[in-house]
């Protein structure tokens, strides 16, 4: 894990120093502009970097953060059926499938799970979207929140209708914190954390041979 941190870290201030660069040429043709060409010029490479930076920021996750399955890989049907088989838990846990991804997040709007959040003073729902890949065996995980309000928890629960991309990294890797953790955990255990949340998939995913990568969108 430590090694993940440091390739990002020092591929960031790669990235930095790409950019810093390619607006060189830039200042070396100003004492042949006029100012409004100048200025035009450094508002288009300002867009231009603006728009391309979630796009290496994501190719960069998607290199650094990515696990190799262990043991042989089982079949995406089944895969599914072992996540679906969360929402049988008494657990805060809920599992819903949404075209070709699968949301897996806290149940924020449950009134039984709801004034447990109220009380951590959690202020955003997390959630990932699992996208899976039947050729590679690959499961992608894709981070996002959304802005919640518990102040009327547990009659209701406002949540943001956008829901806002992050990235967690912090996973623990330990074969025996699967899915099955989701089961076993008492409800005065949780502290809704992304965490909590992550790791039991990831290790999940593992564990039956799938690759996991980090993703952006």
């Amino acid at each position: 894990m430590f090694t993940c941190y440091a390739k990002t870290i020092i591929l960031g201030l790669a990235l930095i120093v790409f950019y810093g660069i390619s607006f060189i040429p830039l200042l070396l043709l100003r004492p042949y502009l006029q100012l409004d060409q100048f200025l035009i010029s450094a508002l288009l490479w300002g867009v231009i970097s603006l728009l391309s930076l979630p796009f290496f920021l994501r190719h960069l996750i998607r290199q650094v953060w990515f696990f190799k399955g262990r043991n042989e890989s089982i079949p995406q049907g089944l895969m599914e059926d072992k996540l679906m088989k969360i929402n049988t838990f008494n657990s805060p846990v809920y599992v819903r499938k949404k075209r070709k991804k699968i949301l897996v997040g806290w149940r924020c709007k449950e009134p039984e799970w709801s004034e447990r959040m109220a009380i951590k003073g959690l202020k955003k729902c997390y959630f990932i979207k699992l996208k899976f890949n039947q050729e590679t065996r690959t499961v992608s995980m894709i981070d996002r929140v959304r802005y919640a309000n518990f102040d009327l928890s547990p009659v209701k629960v406002q949540t943001s209708w956008l829901a806002r991309p992050v990235l967690y990294c912090r996973v623990q890797f330990d074969s025996e914190q699967d899915y099955n953790i989701f089961n076993n955990k008492d409800a005065e255990e949780y502290l809704f954390k992304p965490q909590e949340l992550k790791t039991p998939l990831v290790n999940t995913f593992i564990n039956n041979g799938w690759n996991v990568r980090f993703d952006l969108f």
